[in-house]
């Protein structure tokens, strides 16, 4: 062994330390905070995400179907108050 498979180790992505550090920085805070808490908080905060997907695509699809539900029953009602009311103004002129 003479090192050099240390290097990646030793000199990382600019980016990717960042990011690190970001994630320690906000792990440390919150394991202070509240050490319970902080996976709570990833498992609330994904399953919230999951759940406003869902909820998202399930209203999404309800609406459609709500909205596809009312135009056609309002071509329904309109044809059908437009048959009687041709019949009222067929039998009221004659």
């Amino acid at each position: 062994m003479d090192g050099s498979d240390n290097c990646d180790s030793v000199v990382p992505d600019k980016q990717t330390s960042m990011i690190d550090r970001f994630g320690e920085n906000i792990g440390q805070w919150a394991s202070v905070v509240n050490p319970a808490r902080t996976v709570n908080l990833s498992f609330i905060i994904v399953d919230r995400i999951a759940w406003l997907n869902v909820s998202i695509a399930g209203r999404i699809v309800w609406r459609s179907v709500i909205i596809v539900g009312r135009i056609a029953w309002l071509n329904v009602i309109i044809v059908g108050r437009i048959a009687p009311s041709s019949k009222q103004a067929t039998i009221g002129k004659s």
